[in-house]
């Protein structure tokens, strides 16, 4: 399915087209009011580039938002990654409290923190950002071992990760997981591009990037509960 921009330059250039093949008919007469072969060719010629041009616009569009669709998509875990049987006994039961925690809406967090914090989450959870909540478009995030391409929506007391690819709107955007801010550590590492916290007392690891780098700032502010 293509997105507003692939189909607005589609049309715009099928318009140019079909203007100028018309134009061409109706103006190709030369100085003495002869029809006018050359004139008219002229016409059509500048209209078939121009809308053309349109097209292939259009087609761009519609091939990148099919690639960033197919590379926001969550990356798959590898075998035996949440394998209780395979890690220590903290890493077990955080992987359990996220197992429950995407039962419920993608909630990465202790029942008696869902208690605490439903109402906040209620706010950001269903469709778009509410009002009161920030976000950040264009990220690349890293949530233990799955790559996401999204944004953060930063609540009072939640950030919540959204997968959404560059055209997707707010509302048809994929909630990943919502953390308690309160659970993230407020000591980060940068690794190249990369900022990485750690949260769940230290059990579990979420690193973002982003082209933006006057982003970066703000964003760790909000995760450090400083903003």
């Amino acid at each position: 399915m293509r997105n507003t921009v692939s189909v607005f330059l589609m049309g715009i250039g099928i318009a140019i087209v079909a203007i100028g093949f018309i134009a061409g008919l109706v103006l190709g007469k030369d100085a003495y009011g002869e029809f006018s072969i050359a004139i008219v060719f002229y016409w059509w010629l500048s209209a078939l580039a121009a809308g053309f041009l349109f097209i292939g616009l259009s087609e761009i569009v519609h091939l990148l938002q099919k690639l960033v669709d197919r590379s926001a998509a969550p990356a798959p875990l590898q075998s035996g990654q949440l394998d209780p049987g395979r890690m220590p006994a903290a890493m077990s039961t955080a992987a359990e409290t996220v197992r429950t925690g995407e039962a419920i809406g993608g909630y990465a967090g202790s029942a008696d923190q869902r208690r605490q914090h439903e109402p906040a989450e209620t706010a950001i959870r269903h469709g778009g950002p509410a009002r009161g909540v920030v976000q950040f478009k264009g990220l690349t995030i890293l949530l233990d071992e799955q790559k996401i391409k999204g944004a953060f929506r930063f609540g009072p007391e939640l950030l919540q990760i959204v997968s959404q690819s560059m055209f997707q709107a707010d509302e048809r955007a994929q909630v990943v997981a919502t953390i308690p801010l309160d659970s993230i550590a407020a000591d980060y590492l940068e690794d190249k591009e990369y900022y990485i916290f750690t949260f769940e007392k230290g059990t579990r690891k979420l690193a973002f990037k982003t082209p933006n780098l006057y982003d970066y700032d703000p964003i760790v502010k909000r995760i450090r509960r400083e903003a």
